[in-house]
């Protein structure tokens, strides 16, 4: 009896562990898409032209960022 208990606590452990590295590997997967999407939307905003990122709302400031970083100004967003 003292073994069945023991090999079930062992179990629960080996379930703990593989919690604890799942959370890690979904993390890591929700990091990568959060990468890729920045890249496509990065890529997509320096593909438009001045007046086509005019259109989509950004001022002269903004779409002179849009240009130097590739990234969409914080300023946008208010």
């Amino acid at each position: 009896m003292s073994t069945a208990s023991t090999t079930v606590f062992e179990l629960d452990s080996t379930l703990a562990d593989r919690k604890s590295s799942s959370k890690g590997f979904f993390q890591r997967v929700a990091e990568n898409r959060e990468r890729q999407a920045e890249a496509r939307i990065r890529a997509y905003l320096l593909g438009r032209s001045d007046a086509g990122l005019a259109k989509l709302g950004f001022a002269q400031g903004e779409i002179a960022t849009v240009r130097a970083t590739g990234a969409i100004p914080p300023s946008f967003w208010r």
